[in-house]
């Protein structure tokens, strides 16, 4: 027993599933109802099926699924089968609502997935920094430790040289195991 007008204020003010819109109604008929409920944002996507008394006209009918319509009842109503396309069609307007969320679940995924990739992204250039400056930091330090260990292997060469016969066992064991790991360690 709505009017257009309430039918309207009553789909833009709260979740509606489906609506059964009467193509006969006071003020507005059913036609202008549904072109206003499918140009509204909230509304536009609320499958409507229209119900008539008036003898179903082909021209009537089409003009019923141009305005958004998703099916056709005749007044008066069948029960079983208002019942059956109500059911039918709150299960497809269910699984649209779940392909939307699962839909928006991943958009999220895949905005946090580039978000991560640029974090990956960024640390990679940075661990690319921290290995040329470790690259630079080694080169620096084995450059700068093989002048002492020439000095170190000349040196122990040259006490060897002159002064070898002179050692004792231990002195040129040690003597060796400087000159050896000096060696080693230029290499």
């Amino acid at each position: 027993s709505m009017n257009g007008n309430d039918g309207l204020k009553a789909a833009l003010s709260q979740r509606i599933d489906l609506i059964i819109l009467d193509v006969q109604m006071p003020d507005m008929d059913g036609f202008e109802v549904a072109h206003l409920l499918q140009s509204h944002k909230r509304t536009k996507d609320i499958p409507i099926i229209f119900a008539s008394a008036t003898k179903k006209e082909k021209q009537s009918i089409m003009k019923g699924f141009e305005e958004g319509a998703v099916d056709y009842l005749s007044k008066p109503l069948d029960p079983e089968l208002t019942k059956a396309k109500v059911s039918v069609l709150l299960k497809i307007q269910q699984q649209r609502r779940e392909l939307l969320q699962k839909n928006l679940s991943l958009e999220k995924a895949d905005q946090q997935i580039k978000l991560l990739n640029a974090d990956l992204q960024r640390n990679l250039t940075q661990l690319e920094t921290l290995n040329k400056d470790l690259e630079s930091f080694s080169y620096s330090v084995s450059h700068d430790l093989r002048s002492p260990l020439r000095s170190i292997i000349g040196f122990s060469a040259a006490l060897v040289e002159d002064y070898g016969d002179k050692l004792n066992g231990e002195a040129k064991k040690m003597l060796d195991s400087l000159q050896r790991n000096a060696r080693r360690m230029n290499t």
